[in-house]
C-alpha cells in the first residue's frame, strides 16, 4: 500500500484546496510523500514552517468564505470612519468550535466542505458575525461569549470610554484566527496542524492587506505565536490571555508585572478616541 494512504493523506485534497500540485514518492529509501519544499515531518505531524519563508501552501480565501459564509467577520458599522481616524482595530480570537458530537472538523477534510454538510445547530457555532450582533441587540454578552464582554470592556477603558462597551464594537473588526472549529469545551491544540497553521496565516494576510488596520489585538496567546507575519507589520500587534481565562484578571512577570488585560493599553496607544464621543 502506498504510505500516503498509511498515513491518511490525500493528495487530490491539498491539490484541490491549497492550488497545487503534489508527488507521491514513495520509493525504498523515503517511505514518506513529498510536498515540494515542506519536509515530510512538517507534513505529517503538527510542526510549524519557518515564519520567515514564503508559505508554499496557497489558500483561496473568497472560495472558503463563500462556501462558509458564517465565517466572514464580523465587520463594524463605522469601522472605515475609524480608519480614517486612525483607530481601526482588527480583534482576533483563537477559532470557534462546534458542538458535541459533530465530527466533521476532525481532519483537513474540513477545508473542502461547505456549509452545506452542517446541520443548523452547527451553522450557528461557527456564525461570527451573528453570534456578536445577537449579543449586541441584546446589549448584554451570554457568559459563554465572556472573550467579548470581558474583551471589549477593557478596549472601551483603554480606548474610547463609552457609556456602554458594547459601542465600542462599531469600530472594530473581529474574526478568529483558526479556520477549523476546535471540539466544544477544548482549544484547536488539540486538532491543529501545520496545514492549519498554513491555511490561517493565509487568511491573515488577506484580512491585514483587505482592511488596513491601525493596531491588531489577539485575544489568544495561542494564535498570536503562530502568527508569522506579527514582526513584520509597521502596526502594533499584541496578544492577551483569554480574557475568560484566570490571567485576564491576575498580574504576570510576563506581563511586566500588569493584569493579562492590561496589555490592550499597548495596541491602543496612539490612538485619540476624542472624535467617537461626537458620535454619541
Amino acid at each position: 500500500m502506498c504510505p500516503c494512504a498509511l498515513l491518511g493523506v490525500s493528495l487530490s485534497f491539498y491539490e484541490q484546496v491549497l492550488g497545487r500540485t503534489f508527488t507521491c514518492t514513495h520509493g525504498e529509501a523515503s517511505g514518506f510523500f513529498y510536498f515540494p519544499g515542506i519536509s515530510s515531518c512538517e507534513a505529517s505531524q503538527a510542526t510549524s514552517i519557518n515564519p520567515h519563508k514564503e508559505s508554499p501552501m496557497k489558500f483561496d480565501v473568497k472560495d472558503f468564505q463563500s462556501r462558509f459564509p458564517e465565517m466572514k467577520p464580523f465587520i463594524g458599522s463605522d469601522y472605515e470612519r475609524a480608519k480614517e481616524k486612525g483607530c481601526a482595530l482588527l480583534v482576533i480570537g483563537e477559532s470557534h468550535y462546534l458542538p458535541k458530537g459533530s465530527t466533521k472538523h476532525l481532519n483537513l477534510d474540513w477545508y473542502s466542505l461547505d456549509d452545506t454538510r452542517l446541520d443548523e445547530d452547527e451553522k450557528e457555532y461557527i456564525y461570527t458575525s451573528k453570534l456578536i450582533k445577537d449579543d449586541i441587540s441584546k446589549r448584554d454578552f451570554q457568559r459563554e461569549h465572556s472573550i467579548w464582554k470581558n474583551g471589549y470592556q477593557q478596549i472601551n477603558n483603554a480606548g474610547p470610554k463609552l457609556p456602554n462597551y458594547i459601542d465600542c464594537f462599531k469600530y472594530t473588526i473581529f474574526y478568529n484566527f483558526y479556520l477549523r472549529p476546535a471540539n466544544k469545551g477544548n482549544s484547536i491544540k488539540e486538532l491543529r496542524t501545520h496545514d492549519d497553521d498554513v491555511i490561517s496565516n493565509e487568511y491573515f494576510d488577506w484580512m491585514v492587506k483587505t482592511y488596513s488596520p491601525t493596531g491588531i489585538l489577539f485575544f489568544s496567546r495561542f494564535a498570536y505565536d503562530n502568527c508569522w507575519a506579527k514582526n513584520d507589520l509597521h502596526i502594533p500587534v499584541v496578544a492577551t490571555p483569554h480574557p475568560g481565562c484566570r490571567w485576564w484578571n491576575r498580574k504576570s512577570g510576563k506581563y511586566g508585572g500588569r493584569y493579562g488585560r492590561d496589555i490592550i493599553e499597548d495596541v491602543m496607544k496612539g490612538m485619540n478616541w476624542n472624535w467617537v464621543h461626537q458620535c454619541h
